[in-house]
This record gives C-alpha cells, structure tokens and sequence, in this order.
C-alpha cells in the first residue's frame, strides 16, 4: 500500500496570501511591444463558501509561470498570473469576467472556471477567444462542441463511473445505494453512477437526495437501512456528511460507503465524518475515489523542483493535488504552443495546443517546458508529456485520467487502496 499524507490541505492556504502573492510577486505588465508580459488569469473563487478551489488553481497558474519564465519565456515575453475572485457564483461570476477581459493587460489564457460560475462565464470566454484551462465538473461539457474549452480534469460524473468499476468489479458489491445532497455537485454525480452500477450489473436499492445541513436524517437513515445496501456512494458537505452517517452508525447499519472526490479531498470532510463515526469505523468503513494523485516521472520531478518555489504559504501541501498538477500542465502546453505557432495571439496558437497535449505521429516526448522549446526550436515537433503524466483529450476536449482510491488512518493520512484505470472507466462511459 502507499501511504500519502492529506494531500489536498485546501484549508491550510488563507487565500488572501494567494491575491498578494500573485499581484505583487508576478510583476507586472509591461504594456505592449515585442517583449510586453502575457497574462495568464486565475480565474477562480477567493471568496465565499467555494473559496476553498482558490488555491489549486493559483498554485499551478504560479508554478507554470515559475517555469517558464525561468526558462527565459516565450518568444521575448515574460509571464505573469493575475487573481480574478469569480466568487464561486454563477451571477457574480459575469461581471468579474468581463471586467478581467477589459483589464487585464496581454490576456492569453484563463486557469478556470470552475463548476459553479462555468455555465455563465464558459460562452464569455468562448466568444473572447482566450483559452481555458477548466476544473468544472459540469457533465453539461461531456459533449460540448467549444474550440477554446480545454477541462484537464474529468467531470464530476465520470468520477461516479470510477466509483462504480471500484465497488463492482473490484470490490464485490451488487447492492448499492446513493446519498446525496441536493447541490450541483452532489447531484452531478449521481445519474451516470447509478446508470453504470446497473450497466455492469448491480441494482440501487436505494437513491436518496438529502437537503442540506439539517438537524436530524433519522427518517432517511431508517429507509437506508431498510433496504440492505452492501455499499453506500456518497458526496455529501461535511456537516451533513457527519449528521447522517453518524445517526447510521446509532442504529449499527454502517456498510462499506465509497465517496466521491468531493470528500477524500477534503480535510474537513474527513474530520467531521471520523469525529462522527470514530476513527476506526472511517477506516474500516470508508474509502475515497479521486483523480490519481501524481508522485513520480520526470514531467512530475520538474513540477515538483518548482511547486516549492513559489510565494505561498507551505507550498508543499501542492505537490501532489491533481488540480494543481494539470493546470500546471495546460499552461505549459499553451506556452509551448505559443512557440510551435510563433505567435502569442490565441486565434492562431490555439489551434497547436491539441497537438502538443495528444501529440501527433513521429512527434518528441519532453517532460519540460525548456525541453520542448529546445526541440521546437531544433525543427521538431513534440509531445507534453508533464507532471500529471500523458493525457489525451477528446473531441470534446476532456482529457480522460485514471482515479486512485484511498482509505483513512487515525491521523487522517491517506492509505492508496488501488487504481481504478481511465481505460476502464471510459468504457463504461461508452
């Protein structure tokens, strides 16, 4: 087994350290001109209830920014990050959008949206032709036809598929019921989790949609026990999350539940589960299915030199956070685009970002960003294979990763249980 500590500390980082660190220790523009600073935008809530995505997109914004410019930049240009607060809200969201269009200075690219605000900012940004590096876990983007949307990570669904292939066909069990709450993201999850479960066999007895953060679920948890699940899937905010499996475990119905990313990432998700249920039980009972948390290669070990680097607080805590990973990634892959294109202007360097990611016939594996400009500049074409080793995106431009499914010891460090692969999960995606 691999031990690995709580690697997502999304808490740990106040995010106000991340607003500083990217206005004041980026520098800033330079106006225009042949060697004018390109901006990348972290376009990401800093605030409000969803402000806890704040810091995995900056931290990868920052560290692939670190690396280039140490790499001496892009044809001339040195980059820069800049901090928009979507708040998290798909309201709020618009007019930050438009605000970051009209301000910020030589805009190539965007670190974002996320799912909340992703539905009323993704035509924004589509129509402004800057490309986006996205983390919303919207299924509505399964199969949307965009030219600059680039999701880097799976949608909230497909990690339902990678819960159903770890509980069928590698766990055993062919009873499963649903708990979740009523919010998009909970709720995200739940059709393809249930219609994969029964594709490869299994039956839900049970499929509850909880409004959030009451005092008592006594009623839900009786209809639950009643119907014998062997497994439990589950997103649920921690307050809820603590409420109902802990009236569960009054009543001695605790089975073996499988949560989604939504909680094995969440420090406070586990912390008020196991106060809950008692550490042992979490142990026993629980474990998390999440995007595969990279630890070694060589496009890691470049992240890894230059994640520590960066002006925040512990970053460390980032080293192995999937999100940070992959947006590291895109923005390599777009400055390496910007190169293979000899151009900075996103209409014409957008359309080499797939062959950089994908990777085209007889192209060069680099690992870095120096590497693959050093190639570029021999006449060669490349494949980015980075920190999160070689993704491939869709036609719909999702890039498709395998998950990794981890248990909970005591002091909350993870305990790698298996790998669900990306091939098995696409499958069932079919």
């Amino acid at each position: 087994m691999h031990s690995l500590s709580s690697q997502r500390g999304r808490n740990l980082v106040l995010v106000a350290l991340f607003s500083s660190a990217l206005l004041a220790g980026c520098g800033s523009s330079a106006g225009g001109g042949s060697s004018s600073t390109l901006s990348i935008d972290a376009f990401t809530p800093l605030s409000g209830p969803e402000a806890v995505f704040g810091p995995e997109s900056t931290s990868g914004c920052l560290t692939g920014i670190e690396v280039i410019n140490a790499a001496g930049g892009v044809l001339g240009h040195q980059f820069q990050c800049v901090a928009t607060d979507s708040r998290g809200d798909a309201a709020d969201a618009v007019p930050a959008a438009q605000q970051m269009l009209a301000t910020v200075p030589n805009l190539v690219g965007v670190v974002g949206p996320s799912t909340n605000e992703a539905p009323s900012t993704v035509p924004i940004f589509e129509k402004a032709h800057i490309p986006m590096i996205a983390q919303t876990g919207d299924p509505q983007y399964d199969h949307a036809n965009l030219k600059y949307f680039y999701r880097s990570t799976p949608a909230d669904d497909i990690n339902g598929l990678a819960m159903d292939v770890w509980a069928y066909k590698q766990k055993g069990f062919r009873r499963a019921a649903a708990v979740f709450g009523n919010d998009v993201a909970g709720q995200g999850v739940v059709p393809n989790l249930v219609r994969g479960f029964q594709q490869l066999g299994g039956t839900v007895v049970s499929n509850q949609k909880l409004a959030l953060d009451q005092n008592s679920y006594r009623t839900e948890v009786a209809q639950l026990k009643a119907a014998q699940p062997d497994v439990i899937f589950t997103e649920l905010d921690p307050q809820t999350a603590a409420t109902f499996f802990g009236e569960l475990k009054e009543i001695n119905g605790l089975v073996p539940v499988v949560g989604d990313g939504g909680t094995i990432g969440y420090p406070a998700w586990v912390t008020a589960v196991q106060g809950a249920i008692g550490a042992d039980d979490m142990s026993k009972f629980y474990s998390g299915v999440q995007i595969l948390n990279p630890d070694s290669g060589p496009g890691y070990d470049a992240f890894a030199k230059a994640v520590v680097k960066i002006k925040i607080k512990e970053p460390s805590q980032f080293l192995h956070d999937p999100y940070t990973t992959t947006n590291y990634d895109g923005i390599v892959a777009l400055a390496l685009a910007m190169t293979a294109s000899k151009s900075t202007d996103p209409t014409v360097f957008n359309d080499y970002f797939l062959k950089i990611v994908n990777g085209t016939t007889g192209a060069t594996t680099v690992n870095t960003y120096a590497d693959g400009v050093a190639a570029l500049n021999a006449g060669k074409t490349v494949h980015f294979v980075g920190s999160a080793g070689s993704i491939h995106f869709d036609q719909y431009h999702n890039a498709a990763l395998p998950f990794e499914v981890d248990t909970v010891k005591s002091d909350q460090s993870l305990v790698r249980q298996g790998i669900v692969p990306s091939a098995d999960v696409t499958a069932l995606e079919q």
